[in-house]
């Protein structure tokens, strides 16, 4: 699989006739089928047949990720990115934000995708998915909902009240559900602007490699 990953571990490499290799070109061409369960199986066998190598890790989560099985899903990823493979740990920290994304948990979102940028600023789909995270975590939580699905009836209109001293500020708030600053987050998107108009100006496109 890992048709948007441009680099192969060492491990990988060194392993071409390996029984774990020919297990994970298995789960790809599963994977392309849309045979995710048989993806996962797969690559779940590579990764029991080669557990120091953190790509077979990865593309278990992804595999398990594609199947609907989130919560499965979290723990070879977060292997994956704890495997000392930066392109691969880039790679997983992606795969979890844009799992907490799709799952509504924004400030997981945003700093997993975080991580991910900082370990390679040049992927656009983790920028931009960041960027969805952090705008979703800035809007908070959507109003509650009455159990016939429409919102509750509003009851007569009060002045609003000033905040007390020990009343979060909202920037208080986001930085909370954040884990950084309003600032730095802004700081962080700007800086990831720059570089990506600069690697566009400098560097060719690089194609994916596959198994």
């Amino acid at each position: 699989m890992r048709s948007a990953v441009v680099a192969v571990s060492l491990a990988s490499a060194f392993s071409i006739f390996s029984p774990a290799r020919r297990e994970a070109k298995e789960g790809t061409a599963a994977y392309r089928n849309r045979k995710y369960e048989d993806s996962a199986r797969r690559f779940g066998e590579a990764a029991r047949r080669d557990p120091k190598d953190p790509a077979w890790a990865f593309d278990l989560g992804t595999a398990l990720g594609a199947a609907g099985k989130r919560d499965e899903a979290r723990a070879p990823l977060a292997g994956a990115a704890r495997g000392g493979d930066r392109a691969v740990a880039a790679d997983a920290l992606f795969q979890q934000g844009t799992l907490d994304l799709g799952g509504g948990d924004y400030r997981s979102a945003v700093e997993h995708l975080r991580d991910s940028l900082l370990l390679d600023p040049s992927r656009a789909d983790a920028k931009r998915n960041y960027e969805i995270a952090w705008r979703k975590l800035q809007e908070g939580p959507p109003p509650p909902k009455s159990s016939s699905g429409s919102p509750p009836p509003s009851g007569p209109k009060k002045e609003p009240k000033a905040p007390s001293p020990s009343s979060p500020r909202p920037d208080q708030e986001f930085e909370k559900r954040a884990g950084m600053t309003r600032q730095e987050a802004e700081a962080l998107l700007r800086s990831l602007d720059a570089e990506q108009r600069q690697r566009e100006k400098t560097s060719p496109a690089v194609g994916g490699r596959d198994w």
